[in-house]
């Protein structure tokens, strides 16, 4: 119990209740909370070696969410010391609701189009980052997700050979760039 209140301890305040709010209420694989085509996806970044761990972020689809700011989107506050590491999707876009979030929900669309999000890992200085992801029914819509690293290009498929994925980076600065694609369903 200590050793959970510790590392809880290293998330932000916002990200601990977020986590609190979400991943204690809405448990992997408990989709009672959730109308029909609506979906998240946790996103996670770790510093293992370090044990740095931001694991309060999360994107997907909501009925009643916008593809711009709405109350479903939370904002990430600032780190409060060193070292950290937090994920936050940057919305410079969303004018007098500007800044970095940890949550981005976006309005479902019809079932053919696909959608993306842009976030960014930060920390206070470069190191060796996972990120890793859960969705909250498993892996049955991860299948058509991927990961963009922006710095380099890679495309890392969320799902491979019925496997979650994970990927690891060495940060060239103190911010990375990553953009996480929903593919569109082919025509049939």
């Amino acid at each position: 119990m200590v050793k959970t209140l510790l590392k809880l301890a290293k998330l932000s305040y916002f990200s601990f209740l977020f986590f609190i709010c979400v991943f204690l209420f809405i448990k992997p694989g408990h989709t009672a909370e959730l109308s029909s085509g609506e979906w998240f996806v946790r996103l996670i970044a770790q510093a293992p070696s370090e044990q740095l761990k931001d694991q309060g972020n999360a994107l997907g689809y909501l009925n009643n969410s916008n593809d711009g700011y709405d109350r479903h989107d939370l904002k990430e506050l600032p780190p409060f010391g060193s070292p950290y590491l937090t994920i936050v999707f940057p919305h410079t876009d969303w004018t007098e609701n500007a800044g970095d979030y940890s949550s981005d929900f976006h309005k479902r669309k019809y079932w053919r189009l696909g959608d993306e999000w842009d976030f960014v890992v930060k920390s206070d200085t470069p190191r060796r980052i996972t990120i890793s992801w859960e969705g909250y029914d498993g892996i049955r819509l991860l299948w058509r997700m991927r990961l963009i690293d922006m710095e380099t290009g890679r495309i890392i498929r969320a799902v491979k050979h019925n496997q979650l994925q994970t990927y690891t980076f060495n940060m060239v600065d103190t911010t990375h760039r990553f953009k996480w694609v929903y593919l569109a369903r082919p025509a049939s």
